[in-house]
């Protein structure tokens, strides 16, 4: 099993993206730690259907 730890600042800004996209009924959380400072979140759903997903970073940096 795999674990995302949000926090609040990150909550709602996932919270800013449903609320603007709508008519998107899915989204895809990922999380990658590979860069040796904190984890990486970004936030990918596909808002137009014949471009690629749309991706934004929802990464808190405060702590970096």
């Amino acid at each position: 099993m795999n674990k995302i730890q949000l926090n609040r600042q990150q909550i709602g800004q996932l919270i800013r993206i449903f609320t603007q996209f709508k008519d998107i009924e899915n989204f895809t959380i990922t999380s990658d730690s590979g860069n040796g400072i904190g984890p990486v979140v970004k936030v990918n759903f596909m808002l137009f259907e014949n471009q690629g997903p749309t991706q934004v970073d929802i990464t808190d940096v405060t702590n970096w």
